[in-house]
Parts: C-alpha cells; structure tokens; sequence
C-alpha cells in the first residue's frame, strides 16, 4: 500500500495548485477508477476497498498539508506567474480530453451548457473573496466548499481549486490548511471535511453511473465546465496591477504549462 500512499501524497499536491485536477493525476496513475469503484463498492470487499482507499487518502492529505505553505508563498508573492502557469495546465488538459472526445450536436448544446453555468456561478465572485461573517452563513459556506471540492476531487479535468477561487474561498481554504492549529481554521476544516465526505459519496456514485451509460456526454459536460475555468481564472489573473515583464514571463509559463498538459497522454 505504500505504492498507493505515494500516489496519494501527489494527487495531494496537485489539488492544491489552482488549474489542476486531482482526478486527471489520479487518471494517469492509473488509481481513478479503482477508487471510483471502491467508493461506490465499498461493501463487497470492506477490507480491500478500506485499505485502498485509507492509503490513498493519508497520501492525499500529507501531500496537502506539507505543500500548502509553498503554494501559499508563491500565491501571495508571484500571483500573475503562478495563475498564468496553472491556467495553461487547466487549458492543455481540456484540450487534451477534449480531442479525444467525438463531437456531434448534441455535444456542443451540452458543452455550451455547462459552460453557462459555470460562469453564470463565477461571474459575481471572480475578483472578490468571501468575507468571513461570524454567523451561520460561515458553516453553510464552508460546507458547500467542501462538496466544492469533491467536485474537483472525483470529476476528471475539473480543478476543484479553481472553483474555489471562482466562489471566492481558496484563501480560506489554503489559509486554513497552512495555520491548522487555529481553532477558527479547525471549524472551516470541520464543515469542510464534512461537505467533501457527503460530496465524494454522492458525485462518486452519479459519476459511476454516468461513466457506464453516457460517457460521451459526461466528457462533454466537463469539457465546458474546464473551458469556463479557463476564461474565469484568466480574468482573475489580470483583475490586479502587473508589470511588462510579469506579463511577458507568465504568458511564457503559460504557454509550457499548456504544452506540459496537452501532451500527457492519459490513455
């Protein structure tokens, strides 16, 4: 099991970085399906599926609380870059699924679809970031953040940290994981946990009953949500002041991190 724990400690990593999917790491380590598989099968082989899925998981949240105090420095200090870099990652990765998906009209009006609703979710919160408010609207965001974040945890090609900055919680959410020994940091990871566990469960089982009967359109669907990421993440990356070079060395991080992802071959 420690082969899964590794595998584990890099998705980890990866769904902490605004612009890449856990799920498509976990594609490419060849796990995605069998964790799929041992969420929604979890009682025919308790033992199997609960060995499995505790190494996976001990992996996934060493490799979050080690490396967010890195992704935080380079957020905080080289913003442009680092939004810049991701975006070209999200941007190859989509394309990259995206040719191996066969169009016909049905697909484009699905696309199109999910690419509506995921800016029609953005659009209000692009440049700003949720204001914590001492009440119970706090608990009943950070639980939605959580399922949030199943999203980008069980659906391929869908970044769950760049949801998070487009309903403006990521800084919660990195801020949280960086200082965990704040008791205010330990309530967000309470609800938070609590909305991914619920939101694992469910998205696991829709995605592994669309995955056997509409593959095609599930791809579709997730296609336009990661091309409404893109367009969302690109706007906030220049919602600041940047210099000329800023501007010259990320569009140049943009560009490697597109051509890093677009020719990972996920087959």
């Amino acid at each position: 099991m420690i082969k899964y724990f590794l595998i584990g400690f890099v998705i980890g990593i990866a769904k902490i970085i605004p612009g890449v999917s856990g799920a498509v790491v976990a594609i490419i380590f060849g796990v995605y399906e069998k964790g799929l598989d041992a969420i929604t099968h979890f009682f025919r082989d308790i033992k199997r599926n609960s060995a499995f899925l505790l190494s996976i998981g001990l992996g996934i949240f060493c490799g979050i609380f080690l490396f967010s105090n890195i992704i935080k420095f380079f957020i905080d200090n080289y913003y442009l870059l680092i939004m810049l870099l991701f975006t070209g990652l999200i941007l190859g990765g989509t394309l990259n699924v995206s040719k191996n998906v066969k169009k016909d009209k049905v697909s484009y009006v699905i696309i199109s679809l999910s690419l509506i609703i995921i800016l029609f979710l953005g659009v209000n919160n692009i440049f700003n970031s949720y204001v914590i408010k001492n009440n119970f609207m706090d608990y009943l965001v950070y639980f939605i953040s959580g399922f949030v974040e199943a999203i980008g945890t069980v659906i391929p090609g869908v970044s769950s940290t760049a949801l998070l900055m487009i309903i403006g919680v990521y800084d919660i959410f990195i801020n949280a994981i960086a200082n965990i020994y704040d008791i205010n940091n330990l309530i967000f990871i309470l609800f938070f946990g609590f909305g991914l566990f619920i939101g694992i469960i469910l998205i696991s089982l829709v995605m592994d009953y669309l995955f056997k009967k509409h593959k095609k359109n599930t791809y579709d669907f997730i296609i336009g949500i990661s091309i409404g990421s893109v367009i969302l993440m690109l706007f906030k990356s220049f919602a600041y002041s940047f210099s000329s070079l800023s501007f010259i060395v990320g569009f140049l991080l943009f560009i490697i991190g597109f051509v890093i992802s677009y020719y990972v071959d996920l087959d």
